[in-house]
């Protein structure tokens, strides 16, 4: 009961993390290391991160399916835009995978992660008060690389990767609404990648195939609560609310990195 437990908590934190401008990955950890003692086996995280991540890629396919099938239809121009703006994330979390794995267990990381959100979400509120900006149709590779590249710093936990690019749309002039269906867009090729390279280590280990139920039940969570995490956040965006969360992540993020000072 209490696996079942962790399971479903774990899969509502991914399905809601995944889309609010506040970390999922951040959250996670901050879940594992200070109520679940830290100490679930790689195999099992593996195995769980597989079908979470394939849970919210669904959530994303399932209500931006009409911008999908646009893809390729009117908007097949977006569709290197999307491979572009990949790219550097791409790079870096394979770096990070590879050759620094521990930064994605850092507490300090991830308490200047929630920190750095929130200073975005409030820079981006003032910037984007009138909601003028450009469209889909207006979207160049530079500013599909320079979305990218803040997909990049995502990365790492606690920096919101829907919060980070959705904030890089609206520096680069997309409105609101462009800024987020970019963000989302771009966030089916970097959790696809994500899925494949869990996928790619769960190999290597010997999971513990009796648990598949629950975690499978997890994966189904985190859909369904994915679904209505994406339809909170478009709404809050098209009302300009979206700031309210920094108030969330500001004093999260202090408590976070006071716990690695004291």
């Amino acid at each position: 009961m209490e696996d079942w437990f962790r399971i479903i908590i774990l899969a509502v934190v991914q399905g809601i993390g995944e889309f609010l401008p506040i970390s999922s990955s951040g959250h996670l950890l901050v879940l594992d290391h200070f109520f679940f003692g830290g100490g679930t086996a790689e195999s099992e995280i593996l195995a769980l991160g597989i079908l979470l991540h394939a849970g919210t890629l669904f959530s994303i396919l399932v209500y931006f399916r009409k911008e999908i099938l646009l893809l390729f239809a009117q908007n097949r121009r977006l569709i290197p835009l999307l491979i572009t703006g990949t790219i550097p994330g791409a790079a870096v979390g394979f770096w990070v995978m590879k050759e620094c794995p521990y930064l994605e267990h850092s507490l300090p990381i991830t308490g200047t992660g929630f920190l750095a959100t929130a200073l975005f979400l409030i820079l981006a509120a003032k910037k984007s008060i009138k909601d003028s900006g450009c469209s889909l149709r207006d979207i160049r590779y530079r500013d599909a690389l320079v979305i990218g590249i803040f997909q990049a710093i995502a990365v790492f936990p606690g920096f919101s990767r829907s919060g980070f690019t959705f904030c890089g749309g609206l520096i680069r002039g997309l409105d609101r609404n462009a800024a987020a269906v970019f963000s989302f867009l771009l966030a089916i090729p970097i959790i696809s990648g994500a899925i494949l390279l869990e996928c790619c280590q769960l190999f290597r280990e010997e999971a513990d195939s009796g648990r598949i139920g629950s975690f499978i039940t997890g994966g189904v969570i985190s859909f369904l609560i994915g679904i209505g995490a994406l339809a909170w956040f478009m709404r809050w965006i098209r009302m300009n609310r979206y700031e309210r969360f920094a108030w969330w992540l500001i004093p999260l993020g202090i408590a976070v990195l006071s716990s690695t000072l004291f």
